[in-house]
């Protein structure tokens, strides 16, 4: 199953919940909080499996954890001075294969033959750059951060991370969908499909031109 297919599935879910959201966006800092043990165990195999997403050289991350397909990491790394777009999934979704869903009815399945499939290509340091500042924009901006007790949404985790910059560290989820956060979405599908070599380079800067006009920048 192709990456892309993990991304619009959240997208279309997404365009149905923002008449929900009130047209807010409803970010929340840090990581998600982990009630149950459930949650922790499954959050640790999603970094053990997919841990190239995690490594020090990651300077911008989106986690996307969804309900029915494979998970994936996607971002931009910083190694030797060169920036790389790079997406890593499992070969199949962690989730089902972890037995952790047994409780929900989901068949058991095995991790043993799941595994990591990464791919990364070199991108330009000024789209780099426009990238992140995207990212910083959502992400910094207080009043894209609410909460609504009236609002659940349990299908999707969605974490962003953004270190680009010196001495940045950013770190939030969604609690809900949202008419900003969307744009990093969008900008996510096109840059996993930039990493995997089905987009170009123009067809990228493109994007991300758009996303900079929606937003102001």
């Amino acid at each position: 199953m192709q990456v892309r297919t993990v991304i619009f599935s959240i997208l279309v879910f997404a365009a149905a919940q923002l008449s929900c959201a009130a047209g807010k966006d409803h970010l929340q800092r840090g990581e998600p909080r982990l009630k149950y043990d459930h949650e922790i165990r499954y959050d640790g195999l999603v970094r053990k499996i997919l841990g190239r997403g995690w490594q020090s050289d990651v300077v911008l991350r989106t986690v996307v954890l969804p309900p029915f397909d494979p998970e994936a990491v996607v971002g931009l790394l910083r190694s030797g001075g060169i920036y790389r777009a790079f997406v890593v999934r499992p070969s199949s979704q962690i989730w089902e294969g972890s037995n952790l869903g047994l409780s929900l009815g989901h068949p058991k399945q095995s991790l043993k033959n799941v595994r990591p499939i990464y791919h990364s290509r070199v991108i330009a340091d000024a789209v780099a750059i426009r990238i992140a500042a995207i990212y910083r924009r959502v992400l910094t901006d207080r009043r894209n951060y609410s909460t609504d007790p009236n609002l659940y949404v349990d299908t999707s985790q969605t974490t962003f991370y953004l270190a680009f910059a010196r001495d940045e560290s950013l770190t939030a989820n969604m609690a809900g969908w949202g008419p900003h956060t969307e744009h990093i979405l969008w900008l996510n599908e096109a840059l996993m499909d930039y990493a995997r070599g089905e987009k170009s380079d123009a067809e990228l800067t493109a994007e991300v031109t758009k996303r900079e006009s929606k937003l102001g920048i």
